[in-house]
């Protein structure tokens, strides 16, 4: 009993280590609340990580700790022992111990080297607490904005991994040839690109924007996706006790209660709202979100298959390819715009997800490697989708967004690039009825996209800021501007006693949240089960800044003191 005790700890060991190793080699440095969310959100995901997984450290470790096994076993079969020691009994003694003590060092071991993997400064940082959330939150209360007479429908397009480092280093971008070439002939008087430099540029990427599902949240309601730390109370923390009952993939609980979502606001303003991906709507939660923030219609690669878009075992790569999303965007476009109220219609790609992105039967093999080749197919599937956009009749009331849901997490992609070069997510904001007061060298992340986008339909917003996240229209400080982009990194990746109470947390306990079918009024068979978002606007929560410490010269609150989260 004891040996087979000893060899499981010696596997999950090995198995801590090499996870940690393929984590950072597949995904690049990921944050704790990133790490914690990622693992109770895992239906839906593609199987090729689950096989890259067991391929890799499942199988490792195994191999290894069996081979261990049977060196033990040779070891002791043959009798082999310490003879150099004349005290035959304590000779023995090492014999009985020596799996034992070999088991627990491997353990502390791999424990130490896996914490070195992730970052010790980064997990220090996770166990304090951060005042930045509570110090610079708005909420984006009724109050705080006003929509015209005539209300823009919008059309929101997340591209998987869009960065701007795709673009050629004349233009701002870190590669030889622009493989964005159809996007960024797109920049003009009609099409605005917020750039972090005088070129083309992006949104610097912040921890809690860093996936696609928080990328998603950031983009939608101007504040990181923050994994709740304490799950002892379930009733007090509701579906953010993400795991028990799979609340965040199945949306039979709360996501994000606290949140008052761009889906929130435009469902209150009468839009209706579709969205569109090529996967699994279950993954990191996104079915939840969705459907509790604005009573999306969503179709995803389930829904897709059951309204007859391909046959009924048609599967490739995440669900559909972006070719068949597009056509399928095009025919919802036609079909909401018929509708006579705004709406809005959000499409998720998937075609550039790593590793090395999906290569369709239309891809041209231009350039040596198969991403190179798939990002530039993609940026001609977007822009082809906007060109047809742009000869609708709904166009002219129609403000397009497009924009990277996070940097890409294909290591070997950008595994050549400068040290110095700054990364950034790539935007572009087409058809706006209003122009920006300076779109150059702007420091911001994609929180700032939230109340920009609301800008972008000719929302008038209070002072110019929701969430943690400010409109780029206008001339406004973003967070990033006011503190340094290293600040609020380290501030975000430090726990928020605020962001659990405010947003983590049901308004109301004890409210049971579950998803209800969702009535198309298209003449479609409409599957996909949604809830009516109860959301209601919450009172504005900005508070004054503390002056009790600083960082970069900058105060920001009292980084010392603990959060003392509820038991």
């Amino acid at each position: 009993m004891s040996f087979i005790i000893f060899s499981s700890i010696l596997f999950i060991s090995l198995l801590t280590y090499t996870s940690s190793v393929w984590l950072v080699n597949t995904f690049g440095k990921v944050t704790i609340d990133q790490l914690l969310f990622s693992i109770q959100t895992l239906n839906g995901s593609s199987s090729q990580q689950v096989f890259d997984y067991i391929n890799g450290p499942l199988i490792t470790s195994a191999f290894i700790t069996y081979l261990s096994i049977k060196i033990f076993f040779f070891l002791n079969y043959n009798n082999v022992k310490f003879t150099f020691l004349k005290n035959k009994s304590k000779a023995n003694q090492i014999n009985k111990f020596l799996l034992p003590i070999f088991s627990i060092v491997i353990f502390f071991c791999s424990l130490f080297l896996s914490i070195n993997q992730v970052g010790f400064a980064q997990i220090k940082l996770y166990f304090t607490s951060s005042e930045l959330i509570k110090n610079e939150y708005v909420s984006s209360d009724s109050s705080n904005l006003t929509f015209k007479d005539t209300k823009r429908n919008l059309i929101y397009i997340f591209v998987e991994s869009l960065e701007t480092s795709y673009v050629d280093k004349n233009s701002g971008g870190a590669q030889k040839n622009n493989l964005l070439k159809e996007l960024t002939s797109l920049i003009g008087d009609d099409a605005i690109n917020f750039s972090n430099n005088d070129k083309i540029g992006g949104a610097l990427q912040i921890p809690g924007t860093e996936y696609t599902a928080a990328g998603i949240v950031a983009q939608t309601s101007g504040m990181p996706l923050k994994a709740p730390q304490q799950l002892a109370d379930q009733t007090d923390l509701g579906a953010n006790s993400f795991g028990m009952d799979e609340s965040f993939n199945t949306g039979k609980s709360a996501f994000l209660p606290g949140l008052t979502t761009l889906g929130d606001i435009l469902q209150k303003n009468d839009y209706k709202q579709t969205f569109i991906m090529g996967s699994d709507a279950t993954f990191g939660g996104r079915r939840a979100y969705l459907s509790q923030h604005g009573n999306y219609e969503i179709i995803d690669y389930y829904e897709a298959r059951d309204r007859n878009y391909f046959p009924k075992d048609y599967i490739t790569w995440w669900g559909f390819e972006d070719k068949k999303l597009f056509s399928i965007a095009k025919e919802q476009a036609s079909l909401l715009s018929s509708e006579n109220k705004p709406f809005n219609l959000s499409l998720l790609t998937a075609d550039t997800h790593f590793p090395d992105g999906y290569l369709d039967s239309e891809t041209p093999n231009i350039y040596d490697d198969q991403y190179s080749n798939v990002i530039a197919h993609s940026s001609k599937q977007i822009a082809d989708f906007v060109n047809w956009c742009k000869k609708q009749p709904f166009y002219e009331n129609t403000t397009i967004v497009i924009s990277g849901d996070h940097l890409t997490m294909d290591q070997k992609f950008v595994s050549s690039l400068p040290e110095d070069y700054e990364r950034t997510v790539f935007n572009l904001f087409i058809n706006a009825p209003i122009k920006p007061v300076n779109s150059k060298n702007r420091q911001f992340a994609t929180i700032d996209l939230f109340p920009t986008t609301l800008a972008s339909l000719g929302v008038e917003i209070k002072d110019n800021r929701l969430g943690i996240g400010t409109n780029l229209f206008s001339s406004k400080k973003t967070v990033i501007e006011k503190y340094s982009v290293e600040a609020v990194r380290e501030e975000l990746a430090k726990q928020s006693k605020f962001y659990t109470d405010t947003i983590l947390k049901p308004k109301e306990k004890g409210v049971t949240y579950t998803n209800k079918k969702n009535t198309s009024e298209s003449t479609a068979p409409a599957t996909t089960e949604s809830q009516n978002s109860s959301s209601s606007f919450s009172e504005s929560h900005s508070v004054e800044l503390p002056q009790s410490s600083s960082i970069g010269g900058v105060s920001i609150g009292n980084e010392e003191e603990i959060p003392e989260f509820e038991q």
